[in-house]
């Protein structure tokens, strides 16, 4: 708990009437009004209001005197045990934090996602990513006040960025009201709000191995959060996402390919071209009466690892499109039905039968 009377600047002797007036003082000065509302104002506004409630009053004051923030428990309740432990137990977990919180903070991770093609799996690839970073605020070069202003030494920690703390648990904790910065930006910088940093973006370079799975993490170190206190940054988790394509998809290293043919090509048979994914094309011999669905195999089309000579494969499947017939196209169709034949479906259709004999 910081304590009162260094926070309205006055000495534990002091008067009702200079306790007033150093309170006036403070709040003209603090006031969220002067400082466009903003919320570290309204915080160090708020603790000068409580510091005051306190010590303007005498039987309150009267109890901080003498047994510290353990006073204004039993000033304000009936004695109950429970009561004043919950706040002996909360200022010891403040302090705690505040120690746990004083040495070397790590920098969260950050995560982001890069698409990546089937071509560029393939070989591999060097992407360029746009990495946020925190820099300098370039409005203030880091001093976290307006132009022209300046930085003021805390008056509560003297400078020291910590505070003694007052009864009965008188441990060094963080200064709340610079928070621990032992300077206060009255007039703020209004880019970073007062803060000295500002979000960017640079330009980074990432390889990406060649057969890398969809969903892996590529990890650039010290690319993410910035730490606290000395700490070091949080890394940058690039994870690999693979492009949507509407008639490749992958299965390991394999490539699994949907190609349409005409009626006509699955009826006489034909040739087709099939592009590879290093940017090539393969002839296809399309078989005379093949089926929709039929499967073909090209070895060594798909893909492979950096550190393998394992080639995956590559698998046609061979798709019929039933044709969109214009009026004059009917009386054509009716007359193939006539000169067709369909072994499979009549197989089917007499299996169908015999079991249901």
């Amino acid at each position: 708990m910081i304590p009162y009377y260094r926070l309205l600047r006055l000495e534990r002797t002091a008067t009702s009437e200079e306790i007033k007036r150093a309170y006036h003082q403070l709040a003209r000065k603090y006031h969220p009004d002067h400082h466009d509302g903003h919320p570290k104002a309204e915080d160090r506004f708020r603790l000068i209001a409580e510091a005051y409630g306190v010590l303007s009053d005498p039987d309150k004051r009267k109890n901080y005197d003498r047994f510290g923030a353990a006073g204004l428990v039993r000033a304000g309740s009936n004695g109950g045990m429970a009561e004043k432990m919950g706040r002996l137990v909360s200022e010891l977990g403040t302090i705690l934090e505040s120690r746990i919180n004083k040495g070397p903070k790590r920098g969260k991770d950050r995560r982001i996602s890069l698409e990546v093609s089937l071509e560029e799996v393939l070989t591999g690839t060097q992407r360029t990513i746009a990495v946020l970073v925190r820099a300098v605020c370039s409005e203030c070069n880091g001093s976290r006040v307006r132009d022209g202003a300046q930085l003021e030494s805390c008056h509560v920690c003297a400078g020291k960025g910590r505070v003694r703390g007052s009864r009965p648990l008188p441990f060094n904790e963080l200064c709340v009201f610079c928070e621990g910065m032992g300077s206060l930006a009255i007039l703020t910088c209004a880019e970073c709000d007062g803060v000295g940093e500002q979000d960017s973006t640079s330009s980074h370079s990432i390889d990406v191995p060649a057969g890398v799975q969809d969903g892996r993490c590529l990890v650039l170190r010290g690319y993410g959060e910035p730490g606290h206190q000395g700490g070091d940054d949080g890394d940058l988790f690039v994870e690999i996402r693979l492009h949507k394509d509407e008639w490749r998809t992958r299965d390991g290293l394999d490539i699994h390919c949907i190609v349409p043919i005409r009626l006509n090509e699955a009826v006489y048979g034909g040739e087709i071209e099939v592009p590879t994914l290093d940017g090539k094309t393969v002839r296809v011999i399309i078989p005379k009466g093949v089926q929709s669905g039929k499967i073909m195999r090209l070895k060594g089309r798909g893909l492979s690892l950096d550190d393998s000579k394992t080639s995956g494969d590559m698998f046609i499947q061979l798709r019929v499109e039933v044709p969109i017939l214009m009026k004059e196209g009917k009386k054509a169709l009716d007359q193939l039905e006539k000169v067709s034949t369909y072994p499979k479906s009549d197989t089917y259709t007499q299996a169908m039968k015999k079991r249901l004999e």
